[in-house]
């Protein structure tokens, strides 16, 4: 059957039994765009098959390691919504694609009940926290799923540290607000593409959301 899963890249240079390298390489879902990497490694060295009990093999490298990435995210676990599901997927799916990912979330952070969603909490991050976390993580890359207080304050740190980073906005979020509170859409869809245009790149799943202001639709 058709893969879940595709990378596409407009240069990939593969050299046969040793390893594959894409540039600009975008990892989507069902054909909605995940995530974009400047690079990703993929060794294809042969090893002779095994059978029986099988001991972990752990070790490192500095030149084929796993590519780093931090994805910093609003929603997750306990969570049960799309978003969480598909984050929790790709963490699993990301090392057949030569990438290691690891969460920034609400986890450690005070957090608020949202009144329209019940079931749904907000965390209440702070800056010198969030910057700790991704200093501790030290990515490769950094990539922003969501819009609440998290992926604000990682894009805030992101700006003033000067990391490069990605988003992806794939939801009618102004709709889903104005349907709850007097809030025009124009107002919501400013802030939404002041936030994600800021960026390095950003994943649209649609000619509308281009239309709509965000980015380059990859």
């Amino acid at each position: 059957g058709t893969s879940w899963w595709t990378l596409t890249s407009p240069r990939m240079v593969i050299i046969p039994d040793d390893h594959a390298l894409a540039y600009k390489a975008i990892l989507r879902m069902r054909g909605m765009p995940l995530f974009y990497a400047p690079a990703f490694y993929k060794s294809l060295e042969k090893e002779a098959r095994r059978s029986g009990f099988l001991t972990p093999n752990v070790g490192n490298s500095s030149t084929r390691g796993l590519m780093k990435i931090l994805v910093a995210t609003d929603a997750w676990h306990p969570q049960v919504n799309g978003v969480v599901r598909t984050l929790t997927s790709l963490a699993r799916s990301a090392s057949v694609f030569g990438a290691e990912i690891n969460f920034l979330t609400p986890d450690g952070f005070a957090s608020l009940g949202v009144p329209t969603y019940p079931g749904l909490r907000v965390a209440l991050p702070n800056r010198r926290e969030i910057a700790r976390r991704i200093e501790a993580a030290a990515p490769d890359a950094i990539h922003i799923a969501t819009e609440g207080p998290i992926g604000w304050i990682t894009r805030y740190v992101c700006q003033t540290r000067g990391y490069p980073f990605t988003t992806s906005y794939h939801t009618r979020f102004p709709e889903y607000l104005a349907a709850r509170l007097p809030v025009p859409l124009r107002w919501s869809y400013a802030a939404l593409r002041r936030f994600h245009n800021s960026g390095d790149g950003i994943m649209v799943g649609s000619p509308m959301m281009m239309a709509r202001g965000f980015g380059t639709s990859l």
